[in-house]
């Protein structure tokens, strides 16, 4: 039961995607609002807590909501997870600026007498490792599930090893930015191995001590009574452990903590991190639309560019965000991993990069079937347009379809999610798709894959699908929560994020996820209303019974 397994995977939340915008809040959040609020906007009505910090110019204000647990006057600690990759992301950088490795070297070389390797393994290089190109998968084969409490607490370096030495590549690196944990574990432990010291060693004696970041590391001791109690959704949960994946998620840290580091980045070489700093803000490559550095993601322009990572563990959240251009910094740690952390840190990206208002009238379309198709970014990841009743429809992966208004010629934009579709021809035809969004840009390439009949359906209605639908696996109760939009599916599984699924042709009630390779079919009773969904995922077929309305 691991539809997008997420918890064992600390996803990160960075990704652009055009139709997965913020909700239109009744009042408007930015750098300037008060913290408390951020603080109160992020953690809802969920229990556990949310500590926020700006920094601006030589000030710094601090907010919190709910129950922090904490001692008075003393920061509350809380999993950073993600955020620790950029940790690993300046070690590396650290290291190669001193001269001491090279974004080229590669894992034989690294790793000689340690691993034997797969020659594409081999070949892999600590710059594929860093900007998620080195063609690893997201997490190394085997069991990874969303139930799992402390998933990474007994993967010893041993394992890692005999994992990387069992990986078979589809093809020799590089390839399009997939996100990877395993590869972050890997990268962690070749640091260590280089240096001869565990990553938590390196990262306070290089980076944590040096700021005077004294509540900066993975194993709590005696300020294990200022760690914020886990919480998923409703349910107490646990914190995590780690061994051989330190260094793709296991820092703590504090609000205060992360704005001293959030000045010494943004100080760059004239900081106490000196040219490192610098260094580790040089776009390297892409992943999904969006730049990364030493595994610092950023957007827009490099006048006004916008550096962030998140983060997400078991039962936390944590988004990390400089803005150069204006000094300021923000740190967001919550330690609910159902918080709606990404409701500040979208508020603050969308203020920061607005669409351009078109000046003229919108363009009436003479032939709107000509952009059907799906527009290819990355293997994991498409734009797909529709039209329907004169109006062209478009979605990303993973999420629903949304009406487009035309702005220009092939120019559509959706002004609510602060979308620009700008299509290509060649020879008449359209061939290609740019999106630009919030500081994002954004290629899709016209594919034969089959375009959807059309992007609204007939018959899909909350009453007729919507609601819970409660199952039980392996003794475990899960539920379900399918909602409507626009004659559309949206899937939640738990505290997994709500996925669009598409019909299946030819199949009535049946339909895709394109995230994950799994297929929801619902079943009718005599009644022919719908009683029932079933799960089709790796082999398996798990129902889940509808629940009656409260």
């Amino acid at each position: 039961m691991h539809l997008t397994p997420r918890y064992g995977q600390m996803a990160m939340v960075a990704i652009a995607a055009a139709f997965a915008a913020p909700a239109l809040y009744a009042q408007s959040l930015d750098l300037n609002t008060a913290p408390d609020k951020l603080a109160a906007e992020t953690l809802g009505k969920q229990p556990g807590s949310v500590t926020v910090g700006v920094a601006r110019g030589a000030g710094e204000v601090f907010g919190a909501a709910g129950d922090t647990g904490a001692e008075a006057g003393k920061p509350v600690l809380y999993e950073i997870g993600s955020i620790s990759k950029v940790f690993t992301g300046l070690l590396l950088a650290q290291a190669v600026e001193k001269g001491e490795l090279s974004l080229d070297d590669n894992l034989g070389k690294l790793l000689a007498g340690e691993v034997t390797m797969q020659p594409e393994v081999a070949a892999i290089t600590l710059r594929q490792l860093v900007t998620h190109s080195s063609c690893l998968p997201r997490l190394p084969e085997g069991k990874w599930t969303d139930e799992m409490r402390d998933p990474y607490r007994d993967v010893s370096r041993a394992m890692l090893w005999d994992a990387l030495a069992k990986t078979k590549l589809k093809q020799s690196p590089p390839c399009a930015g997939d996100y990877s944990n395993f590869g972050f574990a890997v990268l962690g432990e070749t640091l260590s191995v280089r240096y001869k010291a565990p990553w938590e060693t390196l990262v306070i004696e290089r980076i944590a001590a040096p700021l005077e970041m004294k509540d900066t590391q993975q194993h709590l001791g005696d300020k294990q009574a200022r760690f914020a109690r886990p919480w998923r959704g409703t349910k107490e949960w646990s914190s995590w452990q780690f061994q051989s994946f330190a260094g793709a998620g296991a820092l703590r840290s504090t609000a205060p903590d992360m704005l001293k580091f959030s000045r010494a980045m943004l100080a760059g070489r004239k900081g106490p991190l000196g040219a490192a700093a610098e260094r580790a803000l040089q776009p390297l490559g892409r992943m999904a639309g969006t730049e990364i550095g030493y595994a610092v993601m950023m957007r827009g322009p490099a006048e006004r560019r916008t550096y962030f990572h998140g983060g997400a563990t078991g039962a936390y959240k944590a988004h990390w965000m400089i803005l150069p251009d204006t000094g300021e910094a923000l740190i967001v740690l919550a330690s609910n991993s159902a918080a709606d952390i990404e409701k500040v840190s979208n508020a603050v990206i969308s203020e920061r990069y607005k669409l351009a208002k078109p000046s003229t009238p919108p363009v009436a379309l003479a032939n709107p079937g000509d952009y059907n198709g799906v527009y290819r970014v990355s293997p994991k990841l498409a734009m797909t347009f529709v039209a329907q009743n004169g109006t062209v429809y478009g979605r990303m992966t993973g999420q629903l379809f949304n009406a487009l208004t035309p702005s220009a010629t092939d120019t559509f934009i959706h002004e609510r999610f602060g979308a620009e579709f700008s299509f290509r021809r060649e020879g008449g035809k359209v061939v290609s798709v740019t999106l630009r969004q919030r500081g994002n840009t954004m290629e899709g390439k016209r594919s034969d894959e089959p375009v959807p009949a059309q992007a609204m359906m007939d018959g899909v209605t909350q009453e007729a699908f919507g609601g819970r639908y409660r199952m039980i696996e392996d003794g475990t109760p899960a539920e379900f929560e399918v909602r409507v939009r626009d004659g559309q599916l949206l899937i939640k599984l738990e505290q997994q994020p709500m996925i669009g699924v598409q019909p299946v042709p030819g199949k009535p009630d049946r339909f895709a996820y394109d995230v994950v390779d799994a297929e929801v079919q619902f079943e009718r009773g005599e009644d022919k209303k719908i009683v029932a969904l079933l799960l089709h995922q790796n082999g398996k077929v798990l129902r889940a019974e509808r629940q009656a309305a409260q």
